[in-house]
């Protein structure tokens, strides 16, 4: 997008012919659409200047390309020194500040082509007082050279609009004559599309100014003329900057208007983190103290966290000698009234009681003496042993805490 303000987008190349009778004007206008050129206005056989003019937008940018009869062009087989040494070569005896000098190079050739000044300059005064801008003058077929690849030339000669072009095999130009009523034998084509002979040249001198950057035109050098081209080229590059400096500032209020969105979002984020974190601490809280109260209405039941009862018993039971016969097994046994409620019980916590009946107290302290081997017993006792109501056994009474 940026290179395409430095770039020249349009052109109309106007292609002045001299003749016998007077003029022969034919003017293209070209324009940049993307990656292709576009044709517009085209006009051909106007006697005069200013009713091509009155055919163009205003301003419009011109490509003046001169042909015919005064236009002189010499050729050399060897490049040449430029300057006045190289006018004063071809042209022994002529003032070189009385013409505008082309010097085109092709391989081993040299063409310089020349047109009068008094001739020349009253075209470019009246296009520049209308308000056109004038940016390259030219002379001959030879801005013809940047176009061939687009036409359908293929041999070592071409003709059209009274100029003959003669090329070797790798298509440098090695010859060049002027003829009036010269013509190509067949229909010219641009791509695919055909072009009337006369706007050949117009389209050839406006494409070297499209695509200045690109190709090596074939020019008169004007200083006033090199003046406007700068001046359109710079106008150009102003238009880049500014557009530099544009897309800067809003790339950088859109950096900060995302900065901005960003910590607004953040802000919001960790607020609504902090009013969570304290909701969770007043959850916490109430949890703990929920948990608390629950804890103690377990110990009032008499659930602790000790060892499942159930492999408790089966491991005491397991450890317990033939001689002795069970009773009663009692898991943290009521033991008393709640002195604040009398309808609440309470419960011994992390106790078994476990009585029985042996025929010897000795069976009865070997099996206290294995329990308290087990891991889980905090202490084991026996609380009594006597006879029962068969007075052949002893009852006892095996306190276990755990």
């Amino acid at each position: 997008m940026l290179k395409s303000l430095t770039q020249i987008n349009a052109c109309t190349g106007i292609s002045i012919r001299f003749t016998g009778n007077g003029t022969r004007i034919s003017a293209l206008s070209v324009s940049r659409n993307g990656s292709r050129l576009d044709l517009g206005t085209a006009l051909k056989d106007q006697p005069d200047l200013e009713t091509v003019m009155a055919a163009l937008p205003a301003g419009a940018v011109v490509s003046l390309n001169f042909t015919g009869k005064g236009i002189l062009h010499k050729a050399a087989d060897a490049p040449l020194a430029g300057g006045n040494d190289l006018f004063m070569q071809l042209m022994p005896g002529a003032g070189p500040g009385d013409f505008h000098v082309q010097q085109f190079g092709s391989a081993s050739k040299t063409f310089l082509s020349l047109g009068r000044k008094g001739d020349i300059d009253p075209f470019i005064d009246r296009l520049s007082n209308a308000g056109f801008r004038v940016v390259m003058l030219s002379f001959g077929p030879f801005p013809v050279k940047g176009v061939l690849e687009q036409l359908n030339q293929y041999g070592e000669e071409f003709s059209f609009d009274g100029h003959e072009i003669t090329f070797s095999e790798t298509k440098d130009w090695t010859g060049y004559r002027y003829r009036e009523g010269s013509a190509s034998r067949f229909a010219i084509k641009l791509g695919v599309d055909q072009i009337d002979e006369q706007l050949l040249l117009p389209y050839a001198a406006a494409f070297q100014v499209i695509l200045y950057d690109q190709v090596e035109p074939a020019e008169a050098k004007v200083a006033r003329i090199s003046e406007q081209m700068d001046s359109l080229r710079q106008a150009g590059a102003l238009k880049r900057n500014s557009a530099i400096v544009l897309i800067a500032a809003f790339v950088l209020l859109f950096a900060n208007t995302l900065l901005f969105t960003h910590l607004n979002s953040e802000n919001g984020r960790l607020m609504d983190a902090l009013s969570l974190h304290s909701t969770q601490a007043s959850d916490v809280t109430a949890l703990a103290d929920k948990t608390a109260k629950t804890e103690e209405l377990v110990k009032s039941i008499g659930y602790s966290k000790a060892p499942e009862k159930a492999v408790m018993i089966d491991e005491a039971a397991a450890l317990m000698p033939a001689e002795i016969s069970l009773s009663a097994v009692e898991l943290n046994p009521l033991t008393a009234r709640h002195s604040d409620n009398p309808s609440a019980a309470l419960f011994a916590g992390n106790v078994l009681i476990i009585s029985g009946t042996c025929n010897s107290i000795l069976p009865v302290n070997e099996w206290l003496a294995r329990i308290r081997s087990l891991k889980w017993v905090t202490r084991a006792e026996l609380r009594d042993y006597g006879l029962a109501n068969d007075t052949a056994n002893g009852g006892f009474t095996i306190i276990i805490n755990f």
